[in-house]
């Protein structure tokens, strides 16, 4: 048996340089066909998109009477991706033109009027039923915007359905919510008072839930959820908990966190189901591919790219840049409900 095992040996032995010499030959062989499988950037587009913009949440703020009046963690993702992807843009808001604009645009109603600015419905419909290329704001991917002609990019970030406010009830979800609601009701007293936004996929997915939520729709901006808070229009506002948790980190910087004697803070968990992924939407009729395929691929890169090694204007990815504006929700501290539900 020790004979058999020497032998061996110097079989390997002798075998061993040969060994080497073919697998440094193979993979000389196949690198070029490796490295051409490494997908590279797609060309640079060389076009010039119309691009519809939402007032949403904080994360894209039009300050003025025009979308060029513009800021926020979206018009940092526009810019940055048309600097990798080659192309120009031109921002636009809702013109008020779709069908299910609220109010219905009227003829003696100039359209681009800042009563649609934060409507998102409104808005995709400047691309689903006009010329617009993209609508890209904080757009959840839902089957009801997919069923009507609507495609979408990689998500850019995730978030589902999130109550915040200012009420002291011990409600961790929305089925308390509306089971409190119902209660309240036959029992003839004030039904609790909750929000939500007007025009927007949260919302109608809220009245698609298998329980009932009574809601009292309110515009989506900062100022108008703050007046609802303080006149008792709401105690609670429902919206995506990017939202909820921009909301609060800018109340605590302006110093108004505190509303008729309650601070405001988020309530309960997201909602696990539901909409719950934020990307760039487009007309799967209109658009093309080439468009969709570069901004798939630089939106990926940004999503991927550490910080400071990203070829953004800002050196960040888009989950540091969507992090430093979004906060964690807990910058006003407790609420009177001492963030019920929450770990």
């Amino acid at each position: 048996m020790d004979l058999l095992r020497l032998h061996l040996q110097h079989y390997i032995h002798f075998l061993k340089p040969k060994m080497i010499f073919a697998a440094f030959l193979l993979l000389a062989l196949t690198a070029p066909i490796i490295s051409s499988t490494i997908p590279s950037s797609p060309p640079s587009l060389n076009k010039h998109l119309k691009i519809v913009v939402v007032d949403s949440d904080g994360y894209l703020e039009i300050s003025g009477n025009s979308p060029s009046d513009t800021s926020g963690f979206i018009i940092d993702m526009i810019e940055n991706t048309a600097l990798l992807a080659g192309f120009t843009y031109t921002l636009q808001a809702p013109s008020g033109f779709g069908s299910s604009c609220e109010p219905r645009r009227r003829s003696n109603v100039e359209p681009y009027n800042p009563a649609w600015y934060t409507q998102f419905v409104c808005g995709q419909q400047d691309v689903l039923e006009g010329d617009a290329d993209l609508f890209w704001s904080m757009y959840y991917v839902t089957t009801g915007r997919q069923s009507e002609g609507a495609g979408f990019s990689v998500p850019f970030a995730e978030g589902g359905l999130q109550m915040y406010g200012i009420a002291s009830q011990d409600i961790t979800s929305l089925s308390e919510l509306a089971l409190l609601q119902d209660l309240e009701r036959l029992a003839g007293v004030e039904v609790l008072p909750a929000c939500s936004a007007i025009n927007a996929a949260s919302t109608l997915y809220l009245e698609s839930l298998p329980f009932d939520l009574h809601l009292t729709p309110i515009t989506n901006t900062r100022e108008a959820i703050a007046e609802a808070f303080s006149d008792g229009t709401c105690e609670i506002m429902i919206s995506s908990e990017s939202g909820a948790m921009r909301f609060i980190k800018d109340a605590a910087r302006l110093g108004e966190c505190n509303f008729n004697g309650k601070n405001v803070a988020l309530i309960g968990k997201p909602l696990p189901y539901g909409p719950t992924q934020l990307a760039v939407g487009w007309d799967i009729d209109h658009v093309e591919d080439e468009v969709t395929t570069s901004i798939n691929f630089w939106l990926q890169y940004q999503l991927e790219c550490a910080p400071d090694d990203c070829e953004t204007k800002t050196h960040l990815g888009i989950s540091e840049s969507f992090h430093e504006y979004a906060g964690d929700g807990t910058e006003c501290g407790d609420s009177a409900a001492k963030f019920i539900g929450r770990e």
